[in-house]
């Protein structure tokens, strides 16, 4: 078994492009900061954990459901959406990996959406990640307890600080615009030149500015931190067996994450995850404003009984066909 690597900003354009979700996958749940740990990790040249991944052959991309990954979150609020498969020559799954692929998505290209208590009825505003390239790493952290040393915060466009002598806010997006080191070093000249200079003198914070982006760069561009090892096998029961074993680092996989899995996979021709995440979403928005006219206490018991015999379904290896398909909303696992 041997393993291969690459970089971040090759992992990341391969992402919806040859980088796909099986179906058994749960959804993404990391917060911000968990993704500003990762992003720390990287720029101080930490591990963060190899990857596994899952290539599917042409003839068996029909009988999976595939998903994308998301770029841009909103917490409680949004499902990964079906892929084409049409016109795609490598497809491949990932298995293990998928918060940490999403959040470098989320970081280097995307958004992450959070609505505010007392904004019901508004947008969730969309954060973008930024780093503050005029913060010195190596100094004591704001907040010694969080070991993060590189300044990396959430921001909303508009509300980014002003430059000034402390202050230069850049989006870590940004730096995928600089796809060979010469036109890095043309950018540095520009700001380093003309713009430094007018919030301040100090040649120390120059060479500050410089060091953190550079090292921005070496972390997007060159280290190949993306560890991965790849399965060919096509046999559904292997790899979902690889799957669970591989998901029980990182954030743990609850009984109904693996009860959901194992249904996905047995569920035939049916999207299970579609239908599941479906009445999901009905519980959360009729339930909770008592548009419901079923009684409370009825629906439970109709929930349980499902449940009841999904899982007899399940211990006797049955296959979910057409025949057994029952609507999503007396299926629960979740809620």
């Amino acid at each position: 078994m041997s393993y291969r690597s690459e970089t971040i900003s090759t992992a990341v354009g391969r992402i919806n492009r040859e980088y796909f979700l099986p179906a058994i996958q749960r959804e993404y749940v990391w917060k911000p900061e968990q993704i500003i740990q990762l992003f720390d990790s990287i720029m101080r040249g930490y591990p963060i954990s190899s990857f596994l991944f899952w290539d599917l052959n042409p003839e068996n991309r029909e009988n999976w459901e595939i998903y994308k990954f998301i770029d841009a979150f909103k917490l409680g609020g949004v499902h990964n959406q079906i892929a084409s498969t049409h016109g795609i020559q490598n497809c491949t799954l990932v298995l293990d990996g998928q918060q940490r692929l999403t959040s470098l998505m989320i970081g280097l290209k995307g958004t992450y959406a959070i609505r505010k208590q007392g904004r019901q009825k508004k947008s969730p505003d969309r954060y973008s990640l930024h780093l503050n390239l005029l913060a010195d790493p190596y100094t004591e952290s704001e907040d010694p307890e969080s070991g993060i040393y590189y300044k990396f915060a959430f921001m909303l466009p508009e509300r980014v600080p002003r430059k000034d002598e402390d202050n230069y806010w850049f989006p870590v997006g940004k730096i995928l615009d600089f796809d060979e080191i010469r036109k890095l070093e043309t950018y540095i000249d520009v700001v380093v030149e003309n713009e430094l200079p007018t919030i301040t003198q100090s040649r120390t914070t120059k060479r500050l500015f410089e060091r953190n982006i550079e090292r921005l760069y070496k972390a997007v561009h060159e280290d190949e931190v993306i560890a991965y090892y790849t399965e060919h096998d096509q046999d559904y029961d292997r790899v979902l067996d690889i799957f669970v074993r591989a998901n029980e680092g990182g954030t743990k996989l609850s009984k109904s994450d693996l009860l959901l899995s194992m249904i996905t996979l047995n569920w035939g021709d049916i999207n299970a995850r579609d239908e599941i995440y479906n009445f999901l979403d009905y519980i959360n928005t009729q339930l909770t404003r008592g548009t419901c006219k079923t009684p409370i206490p009825c629906l439970i018991f109709r929930i349980l009984g499902r449940i009841m015999r999904c899982g007899r379904a399940i211990s006797g290896k049955m296959k979910f066909s057409k025949s057994h398909r029952t609507p999503a909303k007396w299926i629960l696992f979740h809620a």
